[in-house]
């Protein structure tokens, strides 16, 4: 898979050029941003893969943010970097789209696996929260109904990928077999209509598996 093209965002411009310096080998840097009209003009001429969301930025809120960008740019990901471990934040940004959720204090190398995962199509938690983020959602779920259309076992693929593990993460998890647990992944998105871990995500946040 080529390099992913990455679109940054931040006010200080010593991040910016950092971000910039570590990243540059292992993607292609398309531009960096310190406010609203820098942002939508880039991503408008440079239709990058990944865009870096630091929520700090001025006018940057992710709700409007998000929507703008993903109608200027269908398919493009967003990774948000953010400034608390908030749990309902993190939720909040999934479900306007965002596909990768990182806090400001993770290491740079936590930023490029975010980056790569995301552009392949995954969700991307960072694990800072993740075990919390985790077992607010096992909570909630167990309030709710079950999926409509899901059989038990698919859920319990559905609520692990949810949880950011991989599809070998899982088998090992269930103690099935990697091709398991890829033939519920692939009828979950057949039936759901989905293509994507990340649109099977959103459908269970958006039916109460959260």
């Amino acid at each position: 898979m080529k390099q992913p093209r990455v679109l940054l965002t931040g006010e200080s411009s010593i991040v910016r050029a950092t971000f910039e310096k570590l990243l540059e080998s292992e993607c292609e840097l398309v531009g960096t941003a310190a406010d609203s009209p820098t942002l939508f003009s880039l991503a408008s001429r440079q239709k990058p893969d990944v865009i870096v969301l630091d929520v700090s930025v001025a006018a940057f809120e992710v709700h409007k943010v998000a929507d703008s960008l993903l109608r200027l740019i269908p398919g493009v990901k967003l990774l948000v970097l953010a400034e608390t471990k908030s749990i309902g934040q993190a939720r909040e940004a999934f479900r306007q789209g965002v596909t990768g959720y990182l806090l400001k204090t993770s290491k740079v190398t936590e930023l490029s696996r975010a980056i790569k995962e995301i552009h392949k199509g995954r969700a991307y938690v960072t694990t800072r929260i993740t075990e919390n983020l985790a077992n607010s959602w096992l909570r909630e779920a167990k309030k709710q109904q079950p999926l409509p259309d899901l059989t038990p076992r698919q859920q319990e693929v559905l609520r692990l990928l949810m949880e950011g593990n991989s599809m070998k993460q899982i088998a090992k998890i269930l103690k099935i077999s990697a091709r398991t647990v890829a033939f519920h992944k692939y009828r979950m998105m057949s039936r759901l209509g989905g293509s994507s871990s990340v649109e099977l995500i959103r459908y269970a946040v958006k039916h109460g598996m959260d």
